[in-house]
């Protein structure tokens, strides 16, 4: 309520100052309008307002604001809004020319969830069938530049052994799983200590490496 009735507040002080702003204008020229004109001014005044207290009292800062809004501008123009979009178009057709997401002979795509579960047997059987037919690359044998880090089938089985006593955790809940809190925790401490972080560097584990950049980035 107290929130609301702040901005309940701040609203009706906008409304106040962008009609003293008309009015103040109107007198300025001398002005004689109707009460129409003057009701158009007024909203054209809150309008205007408005949107420069949002603009300024955002987050970002200053510089960043004005490049983002100079970008998100250029876009729509009719010069450069044809170009981007053409670019996108590009890169869409690109994608789908690609080989790798072609059909494969004897490819079969499920699209709906079976009427019934599958057993056990026939998971794994589709699972091989779907390896045979799309083949890949021979990480095993260091075929991969990154991507898959294989050592060895000992560290293979160990993986997943451990993977197997934590299938059904969730990071979200720490109260619940408190060792993968802790495991988290000291595999951030890890890394801050190999790049001679302080004290205060602190982390958190994502999914991937492009997330990783994202999260780099915006903290």
């Amino acid at each position: 309520m107290d929130a609301l009735r702040l901005g309940t507040e701040q609203a009706l002080s906008l409304i106040a100052m962008s009609e003293r702003m008309a009015l103040r204008t109107m007198s300025y020229f001398d002005m004689q309008i109707s009460d129409v004109r003057l009701v158009a001014y007024t909203t054209a005044a809150v309008l205007v307002v408005t949107y420069l207290w949002s603009f300024l009292t955002q987050e970002k800062n200053l510089w960043q604001r004005i490049k983002d809004s100079a970008f998100a501008t250029a876009r729509v123009t009719p010069i450069i809004g044809p170009m981007i979009q053409r670019e996108v178009e590009k890169t869409m057709k690109s994608i789908s020319d690609d080989p790798m997401f072609q059909p494969k002979p004897g490819e079969v795509f499920t699209t709906r969830l079976p009427e019934a579960g599958l057993a056990k047997a026939d998971i794994l059987q589709r699972l091989e069938s779907m390896e045979r037919v799309l083949g890949g690359a021979d990480w095993r044998g260091g075929r991969v530049s990154g991507a898959v880090y294989f050592d060895s089938d000992a560290l293979h089985d160990t993986l997943i052994e451990v993977y197997s006593k934590f299938a059904w955790s969730n990071p979200l809940h720490p109260d619940v799983f408190p060792a993968v809190r802790k495991m988290e925790g000291e595999v951030v401490r890890m890394v801050c200590d190999m790049y001679h972080g302080t004290a205060e560097a602190c982390g958190c584990i994502t999914s991937g490496g492009t997330e990783s950049i994202m999260m780099a980035c915006r903290t």
